[in-house]
């Protein structure tokens, strides 16, 4: 029996998790089908081979449809060397034989590139098996004008392409795409389901007594001591002359990047900018570590703070992997804060008709073509605001849309102050780098061992270069410090957590297990070292507990992940097939690896063999760009030697002792390194590769922090060393990797 004299929080509790019954309900009761997803399917793949849309060309394009439902298509087209100003193609589909539309529309060619992906909207339903045209021709073309329309060989079974309405024997590169929907009751309840649980899980901890449901009273500091914590340090000869040596270090390596690097006037004055911030930055970090002698959490926000914005200046726009992308998703969820309506369209949404980048993929490489527009643009304004439809890229089916909000507000403010398109896209970047540092810095904060490793991995290259990016990894990495700082200290701090802060942690926990297609999921088993701390009282009611977080985090993934559940005839069926693919290769499948176990492990083997150091390069920061920005091993040498200063002088305050216990958490954390290389084998490595495509060292970071502080290192075996000590060599390095920066793109 629970103790009727209960606290206000807990009664609160109590409150909450009834509310959450009833609004359970409603949401059921109002459940309805709704968009899930969208797939595409292409008719056809590109060759060099092209149909110039002119004055006198138009072109028929037929299908016959395998879906009953398409929402729209996709165009590619190239070799556009032309400036183009009100010229305009004209899009007519037709159905079955009849000659009127179904649907007209035009698209606007000043908007377009060389090399441009449009997307045509236009929803149809009740169409399978019946024959679709696409009428495409030009206004205001002259001669031979217009883009050269993609084509390649007719591969694809009931398709043809009609020029001037003669047969040829090639068909466009064209994709159809199909909207997947879901069966919202049976999602709603999923949700519910877990919602309650979550509620349960917390009231159970609280009457168990694992959470503090008192206020935390802080010690107040009387007025004699806080006059002696601010009194004026004294300025010693061993402070100035560290303080000049390092300056001096710093100088010579700016001096060196600027006589290799610097060839234009221009570039004088943006490396002067450039070398004014980076000697600023350096005082002031050693001024507060040195001479303040700050607390290593408040160093460790602030170099994050500082390097994380030259990062932003230094990789310009584009440079970091898949950012168009995670742009695009970051501006669809600005629109929805603005209260723009959406499109309806996955694939197309409304921009400013400034912000409209037809190919920002060609754009992906740092150069002095990159800065040089960064250094014309950085204060420029919008001139055209009005919203035009394009063609896009969503990203939401990889994480949950919370891991773009802080980008959304970043672009979400410059287009309210009417800011240009780049400034607008460096403020989204800044916002990023605000909220993870944030949550890096409390995660820190929690820690009760092992602060100076997280120290380090927060300063790596890699880490200042994905958080300040619009991608998805920013978040993320910012929640796994969270997890890390709130988990260790659940399990091995002093104080009992309090209602909010296992509400925080259980929150990061199901984040961090939903996104990149569940490859952390593995880290939710961690909960199971709460069983083994203490004796053996409430071991039984722990481990219901820890089943409880389980089952919460795969309620959590099905609901991420709702095709899952379409997959299992759960929740309905997609609106048709999924089409046929020419010229695709096919790509390893679950099935084909557990009919191959013995050819998979030896492609496991060939990737590690091959890639290891890659892998290791990667995780460091040696790769940066679109991986193409290689930091010379001497610096990423300095990174490894803070490494093991910082694990061996964890160990001195380290709880995480125990042999079951470091073996446990090292395995969840070897699973997820597992579950990603099985990811990239299942999504992007074609049958008959001999090693695993595109994993990246990247993609190691939310766990690479907890593996580390678990590596056993024997008793005894630590050094003294301070972390600010450790946070500031960390910082020198950084002067290093932004001069390697420059030298590998100037």
């Amino acid at each position: 029996m629970l103790n009727r004299n209960w606290n206000k929080r807990q009664k609160g509790l109590a409150i909450y998790v009834m509310f959450c019954i009833i609004w359970c309900i409603f949401r059921i009761a109002a459940g309805k089908d709704c968009f899930m997803d969208a797939a595409l399917y292409g008719i056809s793949s590109g060759t060099e081979e092209g149909v110039v849309i002119g004055e006198h060309t138009s072109v028929d394009t037929e299908f016959t449809a395998t879906v009953d439902q398409i929402e729209g298509f996709s165009v590619f087209y190239y070799d556009n060397d032309q400036i183009f100003t009100d010229e305009k193609l004209h899009f007519q589909v037709y159905v079955g034989d009849s000659r009127i539309p179904v649907r007209e529309c035009e698209m606007d060619l000043a908007l377009q590139t060389d090399a441009t992906t449009v997307f045509l909207t236009c929803p149809l339903s009740g169409i399978r098996d019946k024959k679709i045209t696409v009428h495409i021709d030009g206004e205001g073309l002259r001669g031979s004008q217009g883009p050269r329309l993609a084509v390649t060989e007719n591969e694809v079974e009931k398709s043809k392409l009609s020029v001037n309405g003669n047969r040829k024997d090639y068909v466009l590169h064209f994709s159809v795409s199909y909207p997947v929907y879901s069966r919202n009751i049976p999602m709603k309840v999923v949700e519910s389901i877990g919602l309650i649980l979550a509620g349960f899980l917390i009231f159970g901890l609280c009457c168990m007594g694992e959470i503090s449901t008192e206020k935390r009273t802080f010690r107040k500091t009387n007025g004699i001591c806080k006059k002696k914590a601010c009194e004026k340090k004294k300025v010693t000869a061993g402070v100035l002359s560290g303080y000049g040596v390092t300056m001096l270090v710093t100088l010579a390596i700016l001096e060196f990047t600027y006589s290799n690097t610097v060839k234009e006037s221009w570039m004088k004055t943006m490396f002067l900018i450039l070398a004014v911030l980076i000697l600023i930055t350096v005082s002031f970090l050693y001024y507060g570590c040195v001479f303040r002698k700050w607390k290593a959490d408040k160093l460790f926000f602030t170099a994050l703070l500082l390097w994380g914005t030259m990062y932003a200046g230094v990789l310009t726009m584009y440079s970091v992997p898949d950012e168009p992308s995670h742009i695009d998703t970051a501006y669809r969820i600005s629109n929805c804060m603005l209260g723009i309506k959406d499109s309806g369209v996955s694939h197309t949404l409304y921009k400013r008709y400034d912000d409209i980048d037809p190919n920002p993929t060609e754009k992906t490489d740092v150069s002095e073509d990159s800065y040089q527009q960064l250094y014309e643009e950085i204060f420029s304004s919008c001139e055209n605001a009005k919203l035009t439809e394009t063609y896009v890229r969503n990203n939401l089916g990889n994480a949950p849309e919370i891991c773009y909000y802080a980008p959304a507000f970043g672009i979400t403010v410059g287009r309210l102050l009417g800011m240009g398109r780049l400034p607008m896209l460096l403020l989204g970047r800044l916002c990023s780098l605000l909220a993870a540092a944030l949550m890096m810095y409390f995660g820190v904060k929690k820690l009760p061992f092992g602060k100076s490793i997280f120290y380090v991995i927060g300063l790596l290259p890699i880490t200042l270069q994905e958080i300040m990016s619009f991608s998805y990894d920013s978040f993320l990495i910012g929640l796994s410090y969270l997890f890390a700082g709130y988990f260790l200290s659940w399990i091995y701090g002093k104080e009992k957590l309090r209602i909010e802060e296992s509400i925080m942690l259980l929150v990061s926990l199901m984040l961090l297990a939903v996104a990149k297609g569940g490859v952390y999921m593995p880290l939710v088993g961690l909960v199971f070292l709460y069983p083994l701390r203490g004796g053996s009282e409430n071991r039984k009611k722990r481990m219901v507990f820890c089943t409880g977080v389980c089952i919460m985090a795969v309620l959590a993934y099905v609901v991420q992940n709702p095709t899952i559940l379409a997959r299992l005839g759960i929740t309905g069926s997609g609106a048709g097939g999924t089409g046929s693919v020419s010229g695709v290769q096919a790509m390893y499948s679950l099935s084909y690896i557990i009919r191959h176990p013995l050819k998979m492990i030896r492609v496991f083997e060939n990737t590690l063999y091959e890639k290891l150091d890659i892998y290791l390069s990667g995780i460091l920061g040696g790769r940066l760009g679109w991986l193409n920005i290689h930091i010379s091993w001497y610096v990423l040498t300095g990174f490894v030697i803070l490494l093991v200063l910082a694990v061996l002088a964890g160990k001195r305050n380290a709880l995480l002792n125990e042999k079951k216990e470091c073996v446990w958490v090292l395995f969840l954390c070897a699973a997820s390194v597992f579950l990603v290389f099985l990811s990239m084998l299942v999504a992007g490595t074609p049958q008959g590769e001999k090693i695993v495509l595109g994993v990246q060292g990247r993609y190691f970071l939310p766990v690479f922090g907890i593996a580390l502080a678990a590596i056993p290192t024997g008793k005894g075996i630590y050094v003294k060393l301070e972390s600010q000590s450790i946070l500031f060599a960390s910082v020198m390095l950084q002067v290093l990797t932004v001069s390697q920066i420059l030298l590998a793109v100037l």
